[in-house]
């Protein structure tokens, strides 16, 4: 089980407002909830 540390996470918006974190050690993505409306 791999800790999840921000130094491996990128964060990008979707172009309908979402964001997703995308770790690059294990190349998974994780869609993050809306946080800007």
């Amino acid at each position: 089980m791999s800790a999840w540390s921000p130094e491996h996470i990128t964060l990008r918006r979707t172009e309908n407002g979402n964001v997703i974190a995308h770790d690059s050690r294990d190349d998974q993505e994780f869609i993050v909830r809306m946080l800007f409306r």
